[in-house]
């Protein structure tokens, strides 16, 4: 299983057409994101603070956004 840092699952959730570096690294984050990952504690926690502050997405976005990470756990 792949674990993933803060800023690969950002640019899974944010779209970001203005920015040319965006957009490339978001076809990376998503061919990253593929298949089972994990995302651990501290990775919510930045990506939270990613989504809220940098992108000043409201609340419920970046509760959606966290939320469909599902659960930190692995077997």
């Amino acid at each position: 299983m792949k674990a993933v840092e803060p800023n690969v699952v950002a640019r899974f959730f944010v779209d970001d057409p203005d920015d040319a570096e965006a957009r490339r690294q978001r076809s990376a984050a998503l061919a990253a994101m593929r298949g089972r990952v994990f995302v651990s504690v501290t990775v919510l926690l930045e990506l939270e603070w990613v989504l809220r502050g940098f992108y000043a997405l409201p609340p419920t976005e970046t509760h959606r956004a966290l939320s469909a990470c599902g659960p930190t756990k692995t077997w």
